[in-house]
């Protein structure tokens, strides 16, 4: 099978034609000004590379990030959309092909990282805004506002990772309602997510708390744009799902302050353990050829960029990233933990999502026997004890290949345990307390080959694009359920855009909406299924 996926690793971006400049809008701490474009019968104004944070430079790297400083010189995009550094792991180069006589995944050297991308910088804390014309000339609209976290395993993407987002402002109008859509970036890899050393005077999940500043950022400041702080959808696939939970999860700052609704996609959740954390910053110091994380603050921003793609490009085992959230007194618990244990939280509304075939596209090629599964495990979950290994290979994923566990060999059943463990039982753990607390609109994605990442290319769909192999009545109909669900709460609520619209019921039990080629209607999902979810959810983590 062909990678088709590959367009959630790059950056192409398609706007149209820019007519004019739009109004400068005055922030207080400096002046933006935004390009107006259309599409379609949508007239919108696109802020782009708003800085929502000081640059991360010189005495501010590795550093809690900080409202920028005043200039009030106008700001205008520049040449192109600001990006953070970028690498990618070695073992992406083998997905979807064929091993050949390969034992193991490719060794990443400095010479094989690639040049920065355009746009790629280490001062890359902005985010986008786009605004329907309409709504930016009346302040007052106070319309409800969507903001997108990107994914990319938190080692690659960037606010226009997938595309401007004017898919959603396009689904919105058709139905007679405004959006205003956001979409941010935040450090990765090693400049967000360096670990592994206790009293370095490195704070862990800088990327994290650059989410958490963007979204304060737009609680202050979006009603500049039109935007209600009030009616705020917070949506993000994969390690931006995932991002979406770890914000869900924390105590310190109640998630209720940053947004009041989530569509958590595919959301991937994964604390790195302190044994991987030490593995991992071991690779970083050896490629720098320095002994502490210290001597990381003074290197030149080209030569830490060079470090952290040697460092991802090694991550081992296959189907990780080497950087990503740990626990720490921001993020100190297990988010599907504490999310499936709510009881006192206010009535809630989400939105989460999973794909029918999530851990194909991570399950390496080389576990071909039982042995190297369970070697497989014990890498990938190092704090896996004993008696928990055993129930996963024993009871939750036995060596059975008849195919009634959902797999036929070991890289099948890797597949499924990888696709349990990390992606979807994240999204049954808030599926299961919003549908206690609130309404739960869940829903899995079953449009074939359904991998990890299929659905982008629907959730960003350009409705004026020609030649997609996608089946764009499906992405219509997903564009349009985010967006009622963003401004009204309910999937289904306006149809006027869309009259064959398929009801979206909230979800019951283990019975949730299912998107495939053919038809959107209810999924009734088996007890084993809930099985391996109440026991990844309580027996991964403790605590």
């Amino acid at each position: 099978m062909q990678f088709k996926v590959t367009l959630a690793w790059l950056c192409a971006v398609r706007v149209g034609a820019a007519s004019s400049p739009c109004d400068v809008v005055d922030l207080g701490y400096t002046l933006h000004e935004g390009s107006e474009y259309t599409s379609g019968n949508v007239h919108y104004c696109n802020f782009t590379n708003v800085h929502y944070a000081a640059p991360p430079l010189g005495s501010r790297r590795f550093k809690r990030p900080e409202m920028p400083g005043k200039n009030r010189t106008t700001q205008t995009a520049g040449p192109y959309p600001i990006q953070c550094f970028q690498a990618t792991p070695g073992w992406f180069e083998l997905v979807g092909q064929s091993i050949g006589n390969r034992t193991d995944i490719p060794t990443i050297t400095p010479d094989d990282v690639p040049a920065a991308g355009k746009g790629e910088t280490e001062d890359c804390l902005v985010l986008d805004i786009l605004a329907p014309k309409s709504v930016l000339s009346n302040k007052a609209s106070n319309v409800a506002v969507l903001v997108n976290i990107h994914g990319g395993g938190f080692v690659v993407g960037s606010k226009t990772y997938n595309g401007p987002g004017i898919g959603f402002l396009e689904a919105a109008a058709r139905n007679g309602i405004d959006l205003v859509y956001v979409s941010i970036n935040y450090r990765l890899g090693l400049f967000g997510f360096l670990a592994g050393a206790a009293g370095d005077g490195i704070p862990h999940n800088l990327g994290l708390l650059d989410q958490r500043l963007a979204l304060q950022w737009v609680q202050k400041y979006i009603h500049h744009f039109g935007g209600n702080a009030n009616s705020i959808t917070v949506t993000g696939e994969s390690a931006g799902g995932g991002s979406i939970l770890y914000h869900l999860g924390a105590g310190d700052v109640p998630w209720a302050s940053l947004f009041s609704k989530a569509i958590p996609q595919s959301p991937f959740v994964a604390y790195q353990a302190q044994e991987q954390q030490t593995e991992t910053l071991g690779r970083v110091l050896k490629a720098a050829n320095v002994s502490s994380p210290a001597s990381l603050k003074g290197m030149s921003s080209e030569d830490l960029r060079v470090v952290n793609g040697v460092a991802v490009g090694n991550a081992r085992p296959y189907g990780t990233f080497a950087f990503g959230p740990v626990r720490d007194d921001d993020f100190s618990a297990y988010p599907p933990k504490v999310i499936s244990q709510w009881s006192d939280t206010d009535s809630i509304s989400m939105m989460p999502s999973f794909n029918s075939k999530e851990g194909e596209i991570f399950a390496s090629p080389f576990v071909k026997s039982s042995t190297k599964y369970e070697e497989y495990l014990a890498s990938l979950f190092p704090e896996l004890s004993d008696d928990g290994m055993t129930t996963v290979t024993k009871e939750l994923y036995p060596a059975d290949f008849s195919g009634r566990y959902g797999y036929k060999d070991n890289v099948g059943r890797l597949a499924q345990t990888f696709g349990d463990a990390l992606i979807v039982c994240s999204a049954y753990s808030v599926n299961l307390a919003a549908q206690r607390l609130g309404h739960s609109y869940a829903y899995q994605f079953s449009v074939p080959p359904g991998v990890h990442g299929e659905d982008l290319e629907y959730i960003f769909y350009d409705w004026h694009s020609s030649g997609s192999h996608i089946n764009t009545t499906m992405a219509k109909y997903l564009q349009t359920y985010m967006t009622n669900f963003a401004v009204k709460g309910q999937p289904d609520a306006e149809r006027s855009g869309c009259a064959d619209l398929p009801s979206f019921p909230p979800a019951h039990d283990l019975t949730l909406e299912n998107l495939n080629s053919t038809s959107i209607k209810p999924l009734e999902k088996d007890k084993l299924y809930a099985k391996r979810c109440e026991w990844w959810i309580q027996g991964l983590v403790q605590g």
